[in-house]
């Protein structure tokens, strides 16, 4: 009986959906709508403008954090060699994401 009712339920909804979207395809015949997938001139140029918004935003938010919260960024070194290795890790992180990957020498 249980296998009925979930049949019989999976063919309401199934149904619902068909008649929801033959009433939404039913009320955009009148609009032009510009269906196509191809970008044009127009989209790459938005996109373009975007993602460079995004990547100085990034930027600025990374250099806001280290200049905010540097000092809890890398703890204080815990032994007599981590004070010789600590300097060479803070100018590897301003190093690192200027150099493309194995381009850039590693100390």
């Amino acid at each position: 009986m249980t296998t009925l009712l979930m049949i019989t339920i999976l063919v309401l909804v199934s149904i619902a959906v068909w008649q929801i979207t033959k009433i939404f395809q039913v009320a955009q015949l009148n609009s032009k709508v510009d269906d196509s997938q191809i970008a044009n001139e127009k989209d790459n140029d938005w996109n373009g403008k975007l993602m460079f918004a995004f990547l100085v935003f990034i930027y600025l938010i990374t250099i806001y954090s280290f200049w905010e919260w540097g000092d809890v960024l890398l703890p204080e070194a815990a032994s007599e060699h981590g004070v010789k290795v600590s300097p060479s890790k803070q100018l590897d992180k301003v190093i690192s994401p200027a150099c493309p990957k194995g381009v850039c020498p590693r100390s």
